[in-house]
């Protein structure tokens, strides 16, 4: 075990999640990317557009073992990017961890209270952001009149007390209070299962990231010559795949964690030192490791998933 322990928080719920899957208009990426033609061999970055909007991103850090949020929130945050750059949308904060913390633990889950010990599942924190929606690195204390609705920067605290008393914390109403509603004005539009790396090769092209939930570890995180981390050891973890790259003839899939600055090692194709610091290369066959255990969720701005024709190379003049 690493001295990472007290950042794993997946708590599987296979039920919930069959139950969340099934309630979905369109519950996996087979059902809509991969009904067309097959997908070309092309690379897509989709953390280009966040480093555009936002050049001096940087990967926060989780304090307690709410990783479930963390990588449901870059998820929304590169979401928020794209529609920015893409389709003319303002851009203004990078989504908040909290809120999807204790909403996927109560409000998402019946609104019972959930206690203090750390986890989620990734299928909690997708039908948070679908049924109620994404609230931002911003003050809302001023709208609320509760001076706990700072969210500008992230507090363990916080989420920790959150993960009991569900978004907004204990003086709100469950499901219903100032943040709740707040978050319904900015729902995901769209949740699907990802169930592969085939089909999380046409969600990432089409600029749809991917969170991704499992027991499949990379140890000390440290990338050989071509950025490649292979899956080591077990962690109870959700991450997310915010790219794709083809080596020759072998595919690869880019992880982003959250623990700050973590990983180690060569990193040939990355130019933001940001991305390099939290984030490695993964395999086909590990990628496929990780997206069999059944909880992996592609995040869509709009209904559906249709195909879109974008670039997110890094030799796009749009990316600089």
């Amino acid at each position: 075990m690493t001295h990472y322990d007290e950042h794993f928080g997946w708590s599987p719920n296979p039920a919930a999640t069959a139950a969340y899957v099934g309630s979905l208009p369109e519950p996996t990426i087979a059902q809509t990317l991969l009904a067309g033609a097959p997908q070309e061999r092309k690379d897509a970055f989709l953390w280009l557009p966040l480093m555009s909007v936002k050049p001096d991103w940087k990967r926060g850090a989780q304090g307690i073992g709410d990783c479930v949020s963390w990588g449901a929130e870059l998820a929304a945050t590169m979401l928020m990017a794209i529609q920015a750059v893409v389709h003319g949308d303002a851009w203004e904060a990078e989504a908040a961890t909290e809120p999807i913390y204790g909403g996927g633990r109560v409000e998402a889950n019946g609104g019972r209270l959930a206690g203090y010990g750390d986890g989620s599942y990734g299928a909690a924190a997708a039908k948070w952001v679908r049924n109620w929606g994404v609230l931002l690195r911003q003050d809302y204390s001023a709208v609320t009149g509760n001076p706990d609705h700072d969210l500008r920067f992230y507090s363990k605290d916080r989420a920790k007390s959150w993960g009991n008393f569900g978004c907004g914390g204990q003086r709100d109403e469950r499901g219903n209070g100032p943040l709740d509603l707040l978050a319904r004005k900015h729902p995901v539009k769209a949740t699907s299962l990802v169930e592969n790396a085939e089909q999380l090769d046409a969600a990432l092209q089409s600029g749809y990231p991917v969170t991704v939930a499992s027991n499949v570890g990379f140890g000390r995180m440290a990338r050989d010559s071509n950025g490649i981390v292979r899956a080591s050891g077990n962690w109870s973890h959700q991450m997310m795949f915010g790219g794709v790259k083809w080596l020759g003839i072998n595919r690869l899939f880019r992880l982003f964690n959250s623990w700050g600055k973590s990983a180690s090692g060569p990193d040939p194709d990355i130019v933001h030192q940001a991305v390099s610091d939290c984030s490695w290369w993964v395999t086909d066959e590990d990628a496929n490791r990780m997206l069999r255990q059944g909880d992996s969720f592609a995040f869509s701005d709009i209904v559906g998933f249709p195909p879109r024709v974008l670039d997110f190379q890094k030799s796009s003049a749009n990316w600089g």
